[in-house]
């Protein structure tokens, strides 16, 4: 039995967090060790689920998938500091439920991958991104290489930006058989999400407070 990589890098996130959370010279990261921990269980259940089970997990990651994507709204709602760019994300934040359940009922199915949804709220997710990089374009007050959210991004580009593809396909995929045991689909899932996950662990370390002992 393989347990996937990106659950392991995922847990050594988790274990960041934990250990050096008093330390984090930018509090907002705080808020996101609950979404690294809710993850780690819900991807870890739906492994579990597909693995001993022999189900479809589909259904599962439609579940995390609203979560991740509403949690990741927020997020950035606070991280953004532009009032318009907040206005903006409030109203994703509203009418993102409503095309949630629109596209279970009206377009896709609840038990495949809502994959019209998925795509679109990776863009979205891009694209906050790309509006907080147009935020640090203005302030070079301190060095990229010390923003946490500057490494945190770079990550969730490249994950979502990957994921849009394998995601996009994954119903006709499937539904061809061209890759039935989800093997190919599963080493990108597995790459992109480690790579995302390492960004965000130096994200993490990148601008740490030094330890009180130093000023003992």
């Amino acid at each position: 039995m393989t347990i996937p990589v990106y659950l392991y890098v995922n847990l050594i996130c988790i274990i960041i967090w934990f250990v050096f959370k008093s330390r984090f010279a930018d509090k907002r990261l705080l808020d996101w060790g609950p979404y690294f921990i809710f993850l780690f269980l819900t991807e870890t259940s739906a492994w579990c689920y597909s693995k001993f089970l022999h189900l479809s997990n589909h259904w599962i990651y439609n579940v995390i998938n609203f979560v991740q994507f509403m949690w990741l709204f927020y997020l950035y709602r606070k991280i953004i500091l532009n009032e318009k760019k907040r206005k903006f994300i409030k109203s994703v934040l509203i009418l993102f439920p409503v095309l949630y359940v629109a596209d279970i009922f009206l377009v896709q199915s609840f038990w495949s991958i809502l994959t019209y949804l998925y795509c679109l709220s990776s863009l979205l997710i891009i694209y906050l991104c790309v509006l907080y990089f147009r935020d640090l374009l203005g302030d070079a007050t301190e060095s990229l290489s010390k923003l946490p959210f500057f490494w945190i991004s770079i990550g969730l580009i490249i994950f979502f930006a990957g994921s849009m593809f394998y995601m996009g396909s994954i119903n006709y995929i499937l539904s061809k058989r061209i890759d039935t045991a989800g093997k190919y689909i599963g080493y990108l899932v597995y790459s992109f999400t480690a790579v995302q996950y390492i960004f965000i662990a130096i994200g993490l370390l990148c601008n740490l407070k030094p330890s009180r002992k130093y000023f003992l």
